[in-house]
């Protein structure tokens, strides 16, 4: 059987004069909850000019089970948390040992390869709107969203989107490819976040298109955006550009010393299928050495060059119907002791 648990509240005033008395009751019931949730719309995108608008919807996605359907309630959904049970984490020793190198380590140096994902405070791109560092989650202080109207949320456990705002913003509009990766390219835009209010990290729908012809184009993940702080999302690939990607390795090693010597190649080509000009960001990577007995070298004649990171990049045109094929190469050289991950 269900349990069922039903509160009363009785209220009591001693007025000295009889008249109108307005009374607010307070209270907390457990059972329901809120998210964050997006939906943003790609607006006036133009290749003529890479910009468009982005119309950011923001909503609670509520659900109650408090046994009481509330109706025409005027909703407000905090961030705060009840800090209670909180507890600081238990600390506790991270021991570091040495040893002596073995024999084999001694005569042999092993190379591990490794990706590395790029840390950064921030999006790294894209415009600032503030001086201000940005905060955490919700900026170190709670933050209230109202719906706009007044809403019925009934108490059934199903979830219920509740808009909560909708601003529109300027977005720079560039295709991404990244033939390592993906043979396609895909539209990415980045904007800056006007008004005061951050966007929560949450799911968010992407949409393409305006006055009837919006398309769904996919579902992710927004993280937290503080206010004035440049963000991006992805809205799908570019059917109209085809990518191939091939590479072509050469090894050899000196007969007397046993140097080492690693040649890698690469070709992208690029085809635009569509009858209109196409502009593509084409980002390539290569290897990075963190020690004196391996030595990277590359050739990219025409690339952008991000040493410190280990990034090529390269903006191409692409004429209607028209091809284009890029190429670089990168060669390592390491000591005969050395044994290469490639």
């Amino acid at each position: 059987s269900r349990s069922r648990w039903e509160a009363a509240v009785q209220v009591q005033l001693e007025v000295e004069q009889a008249g109108e008395v307005e009374v607010e009751l307070t209270y907390r019931t457990p059972c329901a909850l809120w998210r964050p949730e997006h939906l943003v719309r790609l607006e006036r995108e133009s290749d003529e000019a890479p910009e468009g608008e982005l119309v950011v919807t923001t909503f609670a996605t509520a659900w109650q089970a408090t046994g009481e359907d509330w109706r025409g309630v005027e909703a407000a959904f905090s961030t705060a948390r009840p800090g209670r049970a909180a507890q600081a984490p238990n600390v506790s020793d991270d021991l570091l040992r040495t040893r002596e190198k073995s024999a084999q380590e001694q005569r042999e140096v092993v190379v591990a390869a490794r990706d590395e994902a790029v840390q950064l405070a921030g999006l790294g791109r894209g415009k600032r709107a503030t001086d201000d560092m940005p905060g955490v989650d919700d900026g170190g202080e709670p933050l209230t969203l109202r719906a706009s109207e007044p809403v019925d949320l009934p108490s059934t456990g199903q979830p219920f989107r509740v808009a909560t705002g909708t601003r529109t913003l300027r977005a720079g509009l560039v295709r991404v490819c990244l033939p390592e990766v993906s043979p396609v390219a895909h539209l990415r835009a980045t904007a800056t976040l006007s008004g005061d209010l951050p966007l929560l990290t949450g799911p968010v729908r992407l949409s393409r298109g305006e006055g009837g012809r919006e398309q769904l184009v996919g579902r992710s993940k927004l993280d937290f955006v503080a206010a004035g702080e440049p963000f991006e999302l992805g809205f799908g690939p570019d059917d109209a550009i085809r990518v191939r990607r091939e590479e072509r390795n050469e090894r050899d090693s000196t007969l007397f010393t046993g140097t080492q010597h690693l040649q890698r190649s690469l070709r992208i080509d690029l085809s635009n299928l569509s009858t209109d000009v196409k502009k593509v960001l084409v980002q390539e990577r290569y290897p990075i050495s963190e020690i004196d007995a391996v030595e990277v070298k590359v050739e990219a004649s025409g690339w952008e060059r991000d040493e410190e990171h280990g990034f090529l990049s390269r903006v191409v045109e692409l004429a209607p119907r028209g091809e284009q094929t890029l190429e670089w190469s990168f060669s390592l050289k390491a000591g005969s002791k050395v044994r290469l991950p490639f």
